[in-house]
């Protein structure tokens, strides 16, 4: 089942509120963090394998924002550019979580891939246990791809980015992302199966 896509943040108002702080209003920045964190905190959430620490990576992303912002010459557009940013917070918070003593340390009490941290957030009440346990499997799938397939993945089917949106937040080419795409369905129908037979 496709998903919906979110609100449309319009580009005009990014501008406008780039604009004003550039002018040196201050205040347009808490209204562009309004305007996107959500998406931020969601995409944080589903790149780093829905770990407990997003609100780290977010206050993150919208530090290097902030610091960014004055050089930012609108050749993307704010939502892509803070994907971009987000993105790269993400891959240096999972390094330095692959390099921490602690992930070693805790890894005899961890699930089957060795990770305490991936253990998923309380169910929504209304859904069924089993479509529950199936998201769970589908959601452990996804975050064992590499890197460059899962970041594809998220952007376009969970995020519901066009290629060439995905594309441009992942600086590669629309062929390359469409390539790290089919290799990553073919990686998860094998890895999920089972489920695809149910």
């Amino acid at each position: 089942m496709a998903l919906e896509p979110g609100p449309c943040l319009t580009d005009d108002a990014d501008a406008l509120l780039v604009e004003r702080f550039a002018r040196g209003e201050l205040t347009a920045f808490d209204h562009i963090v309004r305007r996107h964190r959500a998406q931020v905190a969601g995409l944080a959430h589903r790149l780093l394998g829905w770990p407990d620490d997003v609100d780290d990576v977010v206050q993150e992303v919208f530090l290097a924002a902030l610091r960014g912002l004055p050089s930012f010459r609108g050749h993307s557009a704010l939502a892509t550019w803070l994907t971009r940013i987000t993105i790269n917070k993400c891959r240096s918070h999972r390094r330095r979580w692959l390099l921490s003593p602690a992930r070693w340390l805790n890894r005899g009490s961890a699930g089957s891939n060795g990770s305490a941290r991936a253990v998923p957030q309380a169910p929504p009440a209304d859904r069924p246990m089993l479509d529950l346990e199936r998201f769970e499997r589908v959601r452990r799938a996804i975050d064992r791809l590499p890197r460059r397939y899962r970041e594809a993945v998220v952007l376009r089917y969970l995020e519901q980015m066009s290629i060439e949106a995905a594309s441009e937040a992942l600086s590669a080419r629309p062929a390359t992302v469409q390539v790290w795409l089919h290799r990553a369905r073919r990686i998860l129908r094998d890895s999920l199966a089972d489920l695809m037979k149910e």
